[in-house]
C-alpha cells in the first residue's frame, strides 16, 4: 500500500474517532496573553504591497486557545481587516493592501478575547513609505576566454570576431516579489497555499529597439490534448432574473438537551457550524429530504438541526419545502437563486481580497462555484435576512458571498438590497471535480511535455549564439499558449491549483519572450549581441528551473493508476486521495495484520436497499482493539453504524444495518490507541446478510476457543437454517480446520433454538463445550443425544479432517 495512501484510511479513521468517541471539555477563566507579533512593531512596509501581520496569543484554560478572537481597536487603517485563524493554536492575520494615497504613520491597537469576556490588548505601530527604487546588479558580463566542453554551458564565451566595442548591457528591471496568497476559505479563514517555487532571476526588458510582433504560428492541432467536456446547461428557469424574496420561516424548535451538534450540511458527521444546549429555540425554513433535519439561520449562515434533538412547538412540518446544499439548487429548481446569469444591476461591490469563494447559497455547506481576484467588481441584487450574505454575479456566475470580505461601492450598500435575490437563468450543476482536478493536473504535464522541443530548440540557437556561431533563422520553435483552468474546479482546488497555473502561464510567457527574441534578431529588427543573447538565455534557464518545479509539484499530486480486479476490490477516493480497498463477500471471512505500521483498514461492499446485514470484527490473537465503521461509499462520514472492542479479543457486532439504498458501502477498521506494548494483532471480519432472519442478529458468528483458535459459526439463510458445510470459507485465516459452532457455551436446547443439528453440537463438543455430552448417557461422545444426535447415536465425525 502507498504510504499516502494508508494516511487516507487514517484521515477518515480519526475523523470517526472525534465525532463519534469526542470527549467533552473543561472551562476555566483566565485572560488570554499576545505572544508573538511577525513582524515586530514599529513594521515598515512599502505603498502598492501585500501586508500581511501575524499575531498569535495564547489563553491559560484549557482548550480556549481553539476559541480566541482577534480584532482590531483604535484607529486603523480603512480596508484593514483581521482574519481570524485557519485552525487552532495558529496566529490570526491582519492584511491590508494600502496605495500610494496612504502614505503615513498609524498607530492602532490589536485585541483577543476568549469565550468568558476575558480581552488582551497591545499597541501597534505600522508605517506606510513610498516605493523606492530598486537598482539590480545582474549585470552579465562577457568572458574573452573561449570555455572548451563537451556540454554546452549557458555562458557567453565570444569566439570569432572579438567583441571590443559592445556596451555593457545593464539590466534595469526592478525585481519582482513574490505575493502572499491569502485564500479565504469555508471557515472564513486565510487558507495559506505557500507556493514553492524556483529562484526566479531578473526579467531582462527588450532592448529600445525591439517591438514584438504578432505571430501566426500555429501549434500542430495534432499535438493537441483535447480540452475537458464541458456540461450542457440545464433548461432556463421560467422565472429567470425575477426577484424572490425569501419568506419568514413558520415552524419553530426548541433543543431538548445540551451539547446537540448543529452542522452545515444535513448528515452526521458532517462539519459543524457550532453547538446548542437545552433550551435554545429559533424557526426553521426547510427540512431535509429525509424529514430527519430543520434548516434555520445559524451565526449569519445556513444550518442544519437534525430530530430527536429537537421538538417543534409551533407550525407545520409540511408546509416547510425540501432542500439539501448537496443535491438542490438554493431556492428550489423552479427558482434557483445560484448559477448563471447575464443581469446586472445598478448596486455594485468590489473582493477586498483575493480567492473569496462564491458559494452555491449562503452557507459553509453550499459548493464553491468560483473564487474572486482582488478587487474585482461585480453586481449585487440581494442578501439573506441577516445581510451576512449577498447574492452577486461574478463573471456570469451568479452566486452568493460573505459580506464580510466584500467593499460596497455604491450608495446605500447593503442597507439597499432586499433579503431574497433573483433567479438564475441556467440552473447550477455539479461535476466530479476531483476527477475534472486530476485530469487537469495529466492535462498540465503534458502540455509542459509538449513545450520541450520549443525550449530546446531556443536553448540550442542561443547556445550556438553565446559560442561564437551564428544565428540559425527561419522555422521558429512554436510558442506555446497559456491555459487558465475552469473557474469550478479552480475554486474547488484553489490553493492547489491557483499557483500551479500561475506558475505555468509564466514559464509559457518566458518561452514566447525568448522565441521573439530569436525573431526580432534575424528580422533585423534587433542586433543578436552579447545583451540580447545573454536576456534569451536568462530566460531559457528561468524557464528550465519553472518547469522542472512544475513537474516536481504534479507529479506529488497526481495519483498514480491503479489497477486491480473490480471482482476483488473498489476504488476509495477521499481528501484528494485513492486507495484500493478490498471487497467483502458475503458469508466470507477475510483476515489481516495490525501493527505499529498498519493500523487502519478499509473494505467495501455493495449493499441492497432494504436489505439487512450484519458485519462483525473479531481481534483472535493479539492485543488490538478495533473500531468499526460503516458509512455509503461516496460520503464517509455519513455513518451508518459504529461500534468499538471494549477489550481485547472481543467481538465487535454491528447488527441490523439496513441499507438505505442500493450502492456500495465503506467499512473502516482501525485501533489508534497509545499503548505500552507495541500494536501485533490478527484480525476477522465477516459480513452477513440477515434480511428475513433478524433473530440471527445477536447470535455470534465469529469467537474463539479455549486454545485461542477462531471459530466461525454457521451462518443463517432465509429459512433461518444455518447454511450447510462450506458455505462459509476463511481464506488466509491462520487457523485449524473451520469449525461450525456458533458458541462454545452454548446448550443443547439453545442449540435447537437455532435450528442446529447434531453435527453442530458435535463441532461445539470438539471445542471442549464438555456439558453437550452430559445427557442420556455421559462422556460416550455423542452430545445432545436425547434432543439432535437422536438417529445414529454411534455416529463419528472426524473435526480434523472435516470430513462427514
Amino acid at each position: 500500500m502507498r504510504r499516502s495512501a494508508f494516511w487516507l484510511l487514517i484521515s477518515c479513521a480519526a475523523f470517526i474517532i472525534v465525532i463519534v468517541w469526542g470527549g467533552a471539555q473543561v472551562v476555566y477563566a483566565a485572560s488570554p496573553q499576545f505572544t508573538s507579533f511577525l513582524p515586530a512593531s514599529p513594521a515598515t512596509y512599502e505603498a502598492g504591497s501585500l501586508i500581511d501581520i501575524q499575531v498569535l496569543a495564547t489563553d491559560a484554560d484549557p482548550g480556549q486557545t481553539d476559541t480566541l478572537v482577534y480584532s482590531l481597536g483604535g484607529t486603523f487603517p480603512s480596508g484593514m481587516v483581521m482574519l481570524q485563524p485557519d485552525s487552532p493554536g495558529n496566529p490570526a492575520d491582519i492584511v491590508w493592501e494600502p496605495d500610494l494615497g496612504d502614505v503615513g504613520t498609524y498607530n492602532f491597537t490589536v485585541l483577543v478575547e476568549d469565550v468568558d469576556g476575558n480581552i488582551d490588548s497591545e499597541p501597534y505601530t505600522l508605517i506606510i513609505t513610498a516605493p523606492g527604487t530598486p537598482t539590480n546588479t545582474n549585470t552579465p558580463t562577457i568572458t574573452n576566454t573561449p570555455t572548451e566542453t563537451s556540454t554546452p554551458t549557458d555562458t557567453i564565451t565570444p569566439g570569432g570576431p572579438t567583441l571590443t566595442s559592445s556596451p555593457t548591457f545593464t539590466a534595469t528591471a526592478s525585481p519582482t516579489q513574490t505575493p502572499i496568497i491569502i485564500i479565504v476559505t469555508a471557515t472564513f479563514t486565510p487558507t495559506r497555499s505557500p507556493t514553492p517555487s524556483p529562484t526566479r532571476t531578473a526579467t531582462f526588458p527588450a532592448l529600445p529597439t525591439f517591438t514584438p510582433i504578432p505571430t501566426n504560428t500555429l501549434i500542430p492541432t495534432a499535438t493537441f490534448i483535447p480540452p475537458l467536456p464541458t456540461r450542457t446547461p440545464l433548461p432556463r428557469p421560467a422565472n429567470a432574473g425575477a426577484f424572490i424574496p425569501l419568506g419568514d420561516g413558520t415552524v419553530r424548535f426548541v433543543v431538548n438537551r445540551d451539547g446537540v451538534n448543529v452542522r452545515i450540511i444535513p448528515a452526521i458527521g458532517a462539519q459543524l457550524a457550532g453547538i446548542v444546549n437545552a433550551g435554545y429555540t429559533n424557526v426553521a425554513d426547510a427540512i431535509s429530504g429525509d424529514g430527519e433535519w430543520l434548516r434555520f439561520e445559524f451565526e449569519g449562515g445556513d444550518a442544519w438541526i437534525g430530530f430527536p434533538t429537537i421538538s417543534v412547538y409551533e407550525g407545520d412540518l409540511n408546509s416547510l419545502p425540501v432542500a439539501d446544499p448537496r443535491t438542490i439548487p438554493y431556492g428550489g429548481f423552479e427558482n434557483p437563486l445560484a448559477g448563471l446569469t447575464s443581469m446586472t444591476s445598478e448596486s455594485q461591490a468590489r473582493s477586498a481580497f483575493r480567492g473569496v469563494f462564491v458559494r452555491s447559497g449562503p452557507g459553509l455547506g453550499y459548493a464553491r462555484l468560483a473564487a474572486t481576484t482582488l478587487n474585482a467588481q461585480f453586481a449585487t441584487f440581494g442578501r439573506n435576512r441577516s445581510g451576512t450574505w449577498v447574492q452577486i454575479n461574478y463573471e456570469g456566475t451568479l452566486g452568493w458571498i460573505a459580506t464580510q470580505y466584500l467593499e460596497f461601492v455604491t450608495p446605500g450598500g447593503l442597507s439597499a438590497l432586499r433579503a431574497g435575490g433573483i433567479v438564475a437563468e441556467a440552473l447550477p450543476y455539479s461535476e466530479n471535480t476531483y476527477g475534472s482536478y486530476t485530469d487537469i493536473l495529466r492535462l498540465i504535464l503534458s502540455r509542459i511535455e509538449l513545450a520541450i522541443p520549443s525550449l530546446e530548440g531556443a536553448r540550442a540557437r542561443w547556445t550556438a549564439v553565446a559560442l561564437g556561431g551564428t544565428l540559425q533563422c527561419g522555422d521558429y520553435p512554436v510558442k506555446p499558449t497559456d491555459y487558465n483552468v475552469p473557474i469550478p474546479v479552480l475554486a474547488a482546488f484553489f490553493g492547489e491549483l491557483d499557483p500551479i497555473q500561475s506558475d505555468f502561464n509564466l514559464a509559457m510567457g518566458l518561452l514566447r519572450q525568448s522565441i521573439d527574441l530569436l525573431e526580432a534578431s534575424c528580422e533585423g529588427r534587433l542586433a543578436p549581441d552579447a545583451g540580447t543573447t545573454q536576456q534569451a538565455l536568462d530566460l531559457i534557464n528561468q524557464v528550465d528551473a519553472l518547469f522542472a518545479e512544475l513537474r516536481r509539484r504534479l507529479q506529488e499530486l497526481i495519483p498514480p493508476i491503479l489497477e486491480f480486479d473490480p471482482n476483488q476490490a473498489c476504488l476509495f477516493s477521499f481528501n484528494n486521495r485513492e486507495q484500493v480497498v478490498n471487497r467483502l463477500v458475503i458469508n466470507v471471512v477475510q483476515s489481516f495484520t495490525f501493527n505499529r505500521d498498519r493500523f487502519v483498514n478499509g473494505f467495501c461492499f455493495d449493499g441492497e436497499v432494504g436489505r439487512t446485514y450484519k458485519l462483525e470484527v473479531l481481534a483472535f490473537r493479539g492485543n488490538a482493539r478495533p473500531r468499526v465503521s460503516v458509512s455509503t461509499f461516496d460520503n464517509p462520514t455519513n455513518f451508518i453504524a459504529v461500534g468499538s472492542a471494549s477489550s481485547e479479543r472481543t467481538l465487535v457486532t454491528l447488527s441490523n444495518i439496513l441499507a438505505p439504498s442500493t450502492g456500495r458501502y465503506l467499512v473502516i477498521v482501525s485501533d489508534l490507541e497509545d499503548r505500552p506494548v507495541p500494536l501485533d494483532s490478527e484480525i476477522a471480519i465477516l459480513l452477513t446478510d440477515i434480511t428475513g432472519v433478524t433473530s440471527f442478529a445477536s447470535v455470534p458468528n465469529l469467537s474463539i476457543d479455549a486454545a485461542g483458535n477462531l471459530i466461525v459459526a454457521p451462518v443463517p439463510n432465509s429459512s433461518g437454517v444455518p447454511g450447510a458445510p462450506g458455505a462459509i470459507s476463511t481464506p488466509g485465516v491462520g487457523t485449524p480446520a473451520t469449525f461450525f459452532c456458533p458458541n462454545v457455551t452454548y446448550t443443547c436446547a439453545q442449540l435447537q433454538a437455532i435450528g442446529g443439528n447434531c453435527d453442530m453440537a458435535r463441532a461445539c463438543l470438539a471445542q471442549g463445550n464438555t456439558s453437550l455430552d452430559q445427557d442420556t448417557t455421559p462422556n460416550n461422545g455423542i452430545p445432545c443425544e436425547n434432543i439432535l444426535c437422536t438417529s445414529d447415536p454411534n455416529a463419528q465425525f472426524d473435526f480434523n479432517s472435516g470430513d462427514r
